[in-house]
C-alpha cells in the first residue's frame, strides 16, 4: 500500500500550482490548464473578491422604520431577549449578532436592577430622616415612641427597657 501511495506522489505534483508563495514555498493549489493555480494565473482576481467578501460581512444600519429600543425596565429586558430568541429561530437574526445583543442586554439589566437598588435605599433613607425630624416636636415623641416600639430590632418593646438600658449605674 506503501509503493501504491509513493507512485501518486509524482503525479500529485504534477497538479500543482508551480507558482510560489508570498513566503517563498511552492503553492500548494491545484493546476489549471496552464500550470498555475486560478489565483497566480489572475492575480488581481484575490483582491477583488476580498473586497466582495468584505462587503458582505460589513455591518449594515438598520432602516428607520424600527422604533427605538425603549428598555428600562427587567421587563422590557425580558421580552427584548426573548424577541431576539425569536429572530435567531427564525434566521432573521445572526447568533453572532445576538450574542452582541444578549451581552447589551446583560448589563442593562445589571444597571436597571442598581438604579432600583439605589431608588429604594435613598426611599428608606428619606423616610428615616422624616420620623426622626418629626421626633422633635412633643406631640411627635410620643407618637413616635409607640411607633419604635414596632420597629425596634432588639427584641425589646419599649417599656420592658429600664431608663438606664439595663446598666446599673449605682457602681
Amino acid at each position: 500500500m506503501d509503493s501504491e501511495h509513493d507512485n501518486n506522489q509524482p503525479e500529485r505534483d504534477n497538479n500543482r500550482c508551480k507558482g510560489m508563495t508570498r513566503t517563498g514555498r511552492p503553492c500548494r493549489a491545484a493546476a489549471t490548464e496552464g500550470g498555475l493555480c486560478f489565483f497566480h494565473s489572475n492575480p488581481d482576481k484575490a483582491a477583488e473578491l476580498g473586497r466582495i467578501g468584505g462587503t458582505k460581512n460589513r455591518y449594515t444600519f438598520v432602516s428607520g422604520d424600527r422604533p427605538p429600543l425603549a428598555i428600562e425596565s427587567v421587563k422590557e429586558v425580558q421580552t427584548t431577549l426573548t424577541r431576539l430568541i425569536d429572530e435567531v429561530y427564525s434566521s432573521k437574526l445572526s447568533p453572532k449578532t445576538a450574542a452582541g445583543l444578549a451581552a447589551l442586554l446583560n448589563l442593562q439589566w445589571r444597571v436597571i436592577r442598581s438604579t432600583d437598588l439605589e431608588r429604594r435605599i435613598s426611599r428608606l433613607e428619606q423616610a428615616r430622616a422624616q420620623s426622626q425630624n418629626s421626633c422633635s416636636s412633643p406631640a411627635a415623641a410620643v407618637e413616635s415612641s409607640t411607633h419604635s416600639a414596632a420597629v425596634r430590632h432588639d427584641g425589646f418593646d419599649d417599656e420592658s427597657v429600664p431608663e438606664n438600658g439595663g446598666f446599673d449605674s449605682s457602681s
